[in-house]
């Protein structure tokens, strides 16, 4: 009796598997609306660049960590040590869309505008 149970059961989990597999069938109509990448139509003066590279130059009269951090967020871009003799210059890498980040020496914060690709600033 148990045997036919656990037969039944199985055939009928079987069946339920198999019928709700189905391919769903593509209409012709749809195939011939989708379009190539070489059919899309791109403004000229589209930037596609998601990055920039930013050069940095920082001096100041003390010594010190400097953070270069995102205007909002609470994760930095770079972090070094700025000297009082020699500054701080590196290059890093940001989002383009970043115009203006956030300063952190001494614990005091500045906001500094990047000025093409170059951040420049003097702590005094």
């Amino acid at each position: 009796m148990k045997t036919l149970q656990f037969i039944s059961i199985l055939l009928i989990l079987t069946l339920l598997g198999f019928s709700s597999c189905r391919k769903m069938d593509l209409k012709q109509d749809d195939a011939a609306a989708s379009k190539s990448m070489a059919d899309l139509k791109i403004n000229q003066a589209f930037k596609w660049e998601t990055t920039k590279i930013v050069n940095v130059n920082l001096t100041g009269m003390k010594s010190g960590v400097v953070y270069i951090n995102p205007i909002e967020g609470d994760y930095c871009f770079n972090k070094g040590f700025l000297s009082s003799s020699s500054g701080y210059n590196t290059v890093i890498t940001i989002p383009s869309y970043v115009k203006e980040v956030k300063l952190v020496f001494n614990k005091q914060t500045y906001l500094v505008s990047i000025t093409g690709n170059n951040l420049v600033y003097g702590f005094k």
